[in-house]
């Protein structure tokens, strides 16, 4: 089953049909325009303004998407579907390089907040163990604190 969406979209792109030149309807198959027809939304109506070119339209991404499967398999000669099958390369090879340098940049501030998390981590702990160390003290044999004694009794140091 289709989402709303998509046969929202399939609606937009049916009205556009019917506003373009009947040399380029006939060019679709009727099988796929049948399946379009199917597939539309039936309680949406799509509101284009039709005075305005197909790139000046505020159209859905699945449009558009739905356009150049149209305009790729039908309406193309086979050297502007070779140029246009590059541009589509290109274009993957672009956004792929965007989405790494996302992932990138996104992995080199996780390595980065860990890092402080352990130098954090390191200095609690090391305040703690400074704080927990228990104070050591010596004690004196009873020998030494009588001559300590005897020794501030005359004076002595």
């Amino acid at each position: 089953m289709l989402s709303i969406e998509f046969r929202e979209s399939i609606s937009d792109v049916l009205d556009i049909l019917e506003h373009m030149e009947k040399e380029y309807v006939e060019k679709i198959p009727e099988k796929f325009m049948k399946f379009l027809e199917e597939n539309r939304a039936t309680q949406y109506v799509p509101y284009l303004d039709h005075s305005k070119k197909l790139t000046e339209m505020n159209l859905k991404e699945k449009t558009k998407d739905i356009l150049a499967v149209i305009y790729m398999y039908y309406w193309c000669t086979p050297k502007e579907k070779e140029e246009y099958i590059e541009l589509l390369k290109s274009n993957e090879r672009i956004y792929q390089e965007v989405i790494n340098e996302e992932r990138a940049q996104r992995e080199k501030e996780r390595q980065k907040a860990k890092q402080e998390r352990e130098e954090k981590n390191k200095e609690e702990t090391k305040e703690k163990s400074i704080d927990e160390t228990p104070m050591v003290y010596e004690k004196e044999s009873v020998f030494k604190r009588m001559v300590r004694k005897i020794k501030r009794v005359f004076g002595i140091k």
